[in-house]
């Protein structure tokens, strides 16, 4: 049989289950809710259908993001599901998929994702660098009033700046480089090999056998793209090795500028219910954009539109005048035309730190500046919270890749330790297989590489909330 039949005869595609109609944007919803370490979320009705059509589904059932609001992945075992939503409609549509396709689509979502959980820690860089601790106006008139813990910790601020410059300059633009460069630049010569193989194969269908000369050509060339491979993964190796070195320095850099924090404030015993209001309030705010920068990133295919990178700086230490001591900068990721805005940013620092206002207000500006501390870290905080989901990443595309070798190497075996044909093993192996991987791999690293982050950057006063509602 020619092997442009046997390409045809073998191509497999999803198929076709069934529609679930009249799910909400809530169901929707808890679909997305499926990152991190939480990946079993299925609205009722879904799980329903599926039983309603023979498909019991079991307890390790996983369900993971492609892109979020409108595809996921549902893993059972060995069994393997697609979910589509339009976006607009309530109706979901189930397709059942073979492994290699399940394998294309996690592929697929892992990129973007990792990419994505990048920018996220170039956005919490960004943060640093927008944190500001300025002198008190009065210490101008009265140098004496100057207390000694500034200068040390401004200097322990500006340590932490200088290695969010380093991530914003050199480390991050290398990392978000360094999949979808590599895999674009790899795929002319990609393509090449594989056409080779199947001209070589449609001219030696019945070739086979270690020793036949077509055979060998043919696992000359797959012996090519293990080696690709292989130095893609190491370079993700090396990507994360970078990233652990510098994550450990910002750690040092964190530890030492909160330690600096603590111990400042614990001078203090008048303040320490102000204190702890305010650090209550910095907490809920990092961890209210952690969750979303959360969210984007699982959901990174969405990320073709372009990402914006909102920097928000809270003036968490008002001076008579006008100005803020202490300004906690914080980096929130956002899909450009959808996700965070600013009017909701704005109207969450309203909300969390209403109360914190009126204490400010009722306090001199040394006191103010002293309970205010805590924002200074935040930036730093939130910058090492988004390494670890970036290492996360990493390794997991790390592990694809390293699938995709073992599939590239079975192939190799089916070759060379076993009497089979070499039309046969060239449409199993590349029809169905690596070569999909590699086509679908290559669109999305060419769409992410062309991936625009913008960066914005607002500084918030407590009561700015309030000002928007009178004007």
């Amino acid at each position: 049989m020619p092997l442009t039949m046997l390409r045809a005869e073998s191509e497999l595609k999803p198929v076709f289950i069934f529609t679930v109609s009249g799910l909400s944007p809530a169901d929707v919803a808890v679909l997305d809710s499926n990152h991190g370490d939480r990946l079993e979320a299925l609205p009722r009705r879904l799980s329903d259908s599926f039983r309603d059509n023979g498909l019991w589904l079991s307890a390790a059932a996983q369900v993971h993001i492609l892109s979020g609001g409108t595809s996921w992945l549902l893993q059972d075992g060995a069994r393997q599901y697609h979910i589509s939503h339009d976006g607009r409609s309530g109706d979901l549509e189930v397709f059942a998929l073979t492994p290699a396709m399940a394998g294309v689509l996690q592929t697929s979502a892992a990129t973007a994702s990792g990419v994505t959980s990048v920018h996220v820690i170039t956005a919490a860089c960004h943060g640093v660098l927008n944190t500001r601790l300025s002198p008190l106006p009065a210490w101008e008139e009265d140098p004496a009033s100057r207390p000694d813990w500034f200068e040390p910790l401004q200097a322990k601020l500006t340590h932490a700046k200088v290695l969010a410059a380093e991530w914003i300059e050199d480390i991050g633009p290398a990392m978000t480089a360094c999949l979808p460069a590599q895999v674009v630049s790899y795929s002319a010569a990609h393509a090449t090999l594989t056409d080779r193989i199947f001209r070589i194969a449609e001219a030696n269908p019945a070739a086979r056998g270690a020793e036949d000369p077509h055979v060998r050509d043919v696992c000359a060339m797959i012996d090519g793209l293990r080696s690709e491979v292989a130095r893609i993964e190491t370079a993700l190796q090396e990507q994360d090795m970078s990233l652990r070195h510098w994550s450990l320095k910002m750690q040092d850099a964190y530890d030492t500028l909160s330690a600096g924090i603590t111990g400042i404030q614990s001078t203090d015993l008048s303040l320490q219910g102000e204190i702890r209001s305010m650090n209550a309030a910095i907490t809920g705010l990092q961890d209210s954009i952690h969750t979303e920068n959360l969210a984007i990133a699982a959901g990174a295919l969405v990320i073709a539109g372009g990402l914006l990178a909102m920097v928000v700086g809270v003036a968490l230490s008002p001076v008579h005048g006008g100005t803020s001591a202490v300004v906690a900068g914080a980096g929130g990721l956002a899909a450009l035309g959808g996700g965070l805005t600013w009017n909701m940013m704005r109207s969450k620092i309203g909300r969390d730190f209403e109360q914190i206002r009126v204490d400010q207000g009722q306090l001199g500006d040394d006191q103010n500046q002293l309970v205010a501390l805590r924002g200074l870290e935040t930036g730093a905080q939130q910058a090492l919270r988004a390494t670890g989901v970036a290492s996360a990443m990493l390794a997991r595309l790390r592990g694809l890749w390293r699938r995709l070798t073992t599939e590239l190497e079975a192939v190799r075996q089916s070759l060379t330790g076993s009497d089979q044909e070499l039309a046969l093993v060239v449409n199993e192996g590349f029809v169905n297989g690596a070569s999909r991987e590699w086509s679908t791999a290559d669109s999305l690293a060419r769409s992410v590489l062309n991936t625009e982050l913008r960066v914005e950057t607002q500084v918030l006063p407590l009561d700015a909330p309030r000002k928007l509602a009178a004007a």
